[in-house]
């Protein structure tokens, strides 16, 4: 099986239009090219059935359990922001593709980016159920104080120290996350002045 990445974008480009106010694609017009003989159906017959079916309707639009939209292409699963990407930029990403507004059905092209999975992972909203509502902030028992920590560039934990409250510990995490995660800090204050 070959993997995705193999089909070029231009050949993306000549199976899909792309709205770019939307992210969402639609199946163009398909030539003979992209069929072959069938049993008894020749490959003008199935192409013409395939066009009177999906010729201007969108494609890769069903949500999964993640919140992506996706479908098939050329019988394998494709991610719409994947696809999106590769035919704004002509080349598959790397690794992953990052939403910045954390919405995963916008597949607006200024809304995806290129990341590293390390750096998509920095760009998520913070963990729910936990002792504070800031990212990188936590009550410690023990202390009785907010205790801030960051994960670093590297992967490495950086401990910030401990606050008497809770606001100064998740400051303590921007100013540490902005220099540590850069255009992905996914900060708690991001418009703060100060």
């Amino acid at each position: 099986m070959k993997h995705p990445r193999e089909i070029h974008a231009e050949s993306l480009r000549e199976l899909l239009s792309l709205d770019l106010e939307t992210g969402r694609v639609f199946w163009l017009h398909r030539t003979e090219k992209w069929f072959h003989d069938s049993g008894s159906k020749t490959a003008a017959h199935l192409c013409a059935a395939w066009n009177s079916r999906f010729y201007g309707r969108e494609a890769l639009c069903w949500k999964n359990q993640y919140g992506y939209f996706a479908g098939t292409l050329l019988s394998r699963l494709y991610l719409r922001s994947r696809v999106v990407f590769t035919m704004v930029n002509g080349r598959w990403p790397k690794e992953t593709v990052d939403h910045i507004d954390m919405n995963r059905g916008n597949d607006i092209p200024s809304n995806l980016r290129e990341a590293t999975h390390a750096e998509n992972c920095r760009n998520r909203i913070g963990k729910r159920g936990g002792t504070s509502r800031f990212c990188g902030v936590h009550w410690n028992t023990a202390e009785r104080k907010w205790k801030a920590e960051c994960v670093g560039a590297a992967g490495n934990r950086i401990y910030l120290g401990t606050f008497d409250d809770e606001v100064s510990a998740a400051r303590a995490y921007d100013a540490t996350a902005a220099v540590e995660h850069g255009a992905f800090a996914r900060l708690n204050y991001p418009m703060s002045a100060d």
